[in-house]
């Protein structure tokens, strides 16, 4: 897991890697706009969502069906 800014974590997804992510320290929104750049057979996995809403977390979710974790 790793702590960077949403704006490296959208450089790390756009060129190609999957990411494991702190859900505490993104709002849902940044989490929607990585989940966006996934790349198809790339996924993000994000832990520590008991801040976030169920609404939240299915609005992530489904910017891009079965890319992203929840852990």
């Amino acid at each position: 897991m790793i702590n960077r800014s949403a704006n490296e974590l959208t450089g790390i997804v756009k060129a190609g890697g999957s990411i494991e992510v702190d859900g505490t320290s993104l709002s849902a929104i940044a989490l929607k706009g990585i989940a966006a750049e996934l790349h198809p057979g790339t996924y993000m996995k994000i832990y520590n969502t008991e801040g976030k809403t169920p609404l939240e977390l299915a609005s992530i979710a489904k910017v891009k069906p079965g890319q992203v974790i929840f852990a």
